[in-house]
């Protein structure tokens, strides 16, 4: 086997960068990578192109999830037609739900608890975690392991700056002492920024991913920022991402790679291997038909979609135009009505031809009203205390409630779950409970195969939930009025969408008396 194999670039891959070794799955030994980027660039998916490509050259590896549900990455590896389960089964892949270890140990469970949450010393993290993964797994042997974390940012509610350093730096150390390697996600973010800037002081090598939305349509970039471990001749180029993982452009893929081009073939045979679309199945309708079409069938289930767009933009046709066809193949949707009182949502469905009264007497769609909610029990609670303990006990109590509502109507069958609009709860919400709230928002779709879909707003009040969405959604679409020669112009941009490929440049619609519609450019 050549050095290249082992995680150490041989002379004649020195001219390869850093990101092509990488999903070719390999990493320096006894070093860390941080792969750095915002909401959509594509970091989950190199996580899972890096996985599959080393566990395919018989490579051990640690994925600690911190970020989503274990169910998620088995979808993402599915999504590229690889199948995980012969090396979960041989000992080869071990998955560990990082997200639940950390909030149990804090005192919160899965059912939007966030008035438990407090401080968690790095200390806390450290030994929860070698409790939870090497001593359960027995992983202290010094053997040849790749460890990953999606993502170091998702600490950011639970510890402060000093705490956030200590931790950065005893993974690094830790990891060279063990002779192991490590790529670590960071996402970039308000609250995250502390955690980012910690990690790049660490680190053996910085990857930094970027999304650019040009007039020519969306480009994605990559830049190494850092390698401690040798020098690259390429530090910047442009990638995609497609149905069969990460690639980087041809025309930015230096052309003399030696042997290391051999290795390249074999991981693109690998995850090749799966040619046909995607599971209608595992799809539910977006309600505009058009746009169904261009996502592979619709939104995946289990995932927490964001619609953001200002008054005005249609976002809330969008969520009662997706309720409606929920009802119409026969689901059930709980629709919370924050911005409006349900019989003004109830009002909206009729304007459009949708009567609701059926459904609400089956009890197939139940309108709660986290309005009043929000003017008279949460807005009380701001009244009669300056504590945000308060705000958050009294925020946990209603959503147990509904829940619990919603269960007796729906029982266990898995739901569309409609929030127009979730920033409505931003003026009570400190920005760590933002975060908490919005990452167990998601994290209860994706364990309950639930399809959670939220309009989310970009005013100053509501940028700390805002800012927390963009963290945790696994899919945002962006709704925009532009104004061109006194003419109305209506743009709808696809800035993620989980195990899709999503449309590269902005789409027109327009909304008519029967919803939203798709146009094309010489329509509009």
């Amino acid at each position: 086997m050549d050095s290249s194999q082992e995680g150490i670039p041989s002379s004649k891959a020195s001219s390869v960068p850093l990101f092509q070794e990488l999903l070719w799955g390999s990493l320096p030994n006894a070093s860390t990578l941080a792969l750095i980027g915002a909401l959509g660039v594509g970091t989950t998916i190199t996580c899972v192109n890096f996985i599959a490509s080393a566990l395919m050259k018989g490579s051990k590896v640690l994925f600690a999830l911190f970020d989503y549900h274990p169910a998620v990455a088995r979808k993402y590896f599915e999504s590229l037609g690889f199948d995980i389960k012969p090396y979960i089964d041989n000992g080869k892949l071990i998955i560990i739900d990082g997200f639940d270890i950390i909030y149990r140990r804090m005192g919160i469970a899965r059912s939007y608890e966030i008035d438990n949450l407090r401080p968690i010393s790095s200390d806390e993290i450290i030994s929860t975690f070698e409790k939870e993964t090497l001593d359960r797994y027995h992983l202290r042997a010094r053997e040849p392991i790749s460890y990953v974390m999606d993502s170091f940012t998702a600490l950011s509610p639970l510890i402060d700056v000093r705490s956030a350093y200590h931790l950065a730096m005893e993974i690094c150390n830790r990891m060279r002492r063990q002779g192991a390697s490590a790529l670590i996600v960071a996402h970039e973010g308000v609250l995250e920024g502390n955690l980012v800037q910690a990690l790049t002081r660490s680190v053996d090598g910085i990857i930094r991913l970027k999304m650019i939305w040009q007039k020519t349509g969306l480009v994605r970039r990559l830049r190494v920022e850092k390698q401690s471990f040798g020098a690259t001749q390429r530090v910047s180029a442009e990638y995609e991402i497609t149905n069969r993982g990460i690639s980087i452009r041809e025309d930015d893929t230096p052309k003399n790679i030696g042997e290391t081009n051999n290795l390249n073939n074999r991981t693109t045979a690998m995850l090749e291997k799966k040619d046909l679309p995607p599971s209608q199945e595992r799809r539910v309708s977006t309600g505009v038909q058009d746009l169904d079409l261009m996502l592979e069938g619709g939104f995946p289930k289990g995932t927490f979609i964001c619609i953001r767009g200002e008054v005005g933009t249609g976002t809330s046709t969008f969520c009662t135009q997706f309720a409606w066809s929920r009802l119409q193949a026969d689901g059930r949707v709980a629709y919370y009505c924050a911005d409006e009182p349900p019989d003004i949502v109830n009002r909206r469905f009729k304007s459009f031809g949708w009567d609701l009264e059926p459904y609400l007497e089956s009890n197939k769609v139940a309108l709660i009203d986290a309005f009043s909610f929000l003017t008279r029990d949460l807005r009380g609670a701001d009244k009669g205390s300056t504590d945000i303990n308060a705000r958050r006990r009294v925020l946990t109590a209603f959503m147990r409630e509904e829940r619990e509502v919603v269960r007796n109507l729906f029982g266990r069958t898995p739901l569309a779950v409609v929030v127009d609009s979730f920033t409505a709860l931003a003026p009570y919400l400190d920005l760590k409970s933002s975060y908490v709230l919005a990452r167990m928002v998601a994290d209860s779709a994706r364990r309950r195969d639930e399809t959670f879909l939220a309009v989310v707003r970009s005013s100053v009040v509501e940028a700390n939930l805002l800012y927390a969405c963009l963290g945790t959604t696994d899919a945002l679409i962006d709704m925009k009025n532009l104004w061109l020669r006194r003419k109305l112009l209506r743009r709808m941009r696809i800035d993620k969408m989980a195990f899709t490929s999503t449309p590269p440049r902005p789409i027109g619609y327009e909304i008519t008396g029967e919803g939203i519609r798709l146009v094309s450019r010489d329509q509009s």
